[in-house]
């Protein structure tokens, strides 16, 4: 059975660019907003996540300190515009496992998902 990746990004474009790179390797579901990714993540219980932190609803830092709260192992990639040093440092604080700047190269995310994702 393959891994399921949570995909939480209000960019349409994003999310079809990542379905696109992963879905040959991994089962992909995806929410438009944070509000709507942790309803998805209780539902579908996904092996792990990639995350924006610019969204409405409810962003991504929050998400991401929900996400910690329920599961501490779970690999979170956050992906992220405009990247400094103090949001890297918050993201990791928050229990991050990877960050990737946007915007990305489509084989960083995938490189990074093989090693997040492996069995």
């Amino acid at each position: 059975m393959r891994k399921q990746i949570l995909i939480i990004d209000d960019s349409h474009h994003a999310r079809q660019i990542l379905r696109h790179q992963l879905e040959q390797s991994y089962q992909i579901s995806e929410a438009p907003n944070g509000r709507d990714g942790m309803r998805l993540f209780d539902e579908i219980k996904p092996d792990g996540v990639i995350l924006d932190l610019q969204m409405p609803f409810m962003d991504g830092r929050t998400v991401l300190q929900l996400l910690r709260a329920k599961n501490k192992t779970l690999p979170i990639i956050v992906l992220a515009a405009n990247v400094q040093e103090s949001t890297r440092q918050e993201c990791q604080m928050l229990g991050a496992t990877k960050l990737i700047s946007k915007p990305f190269e489509r084989t960083l995310v995938k490189e990074t998902c093989q090693q997040l994702f492996t069995y």
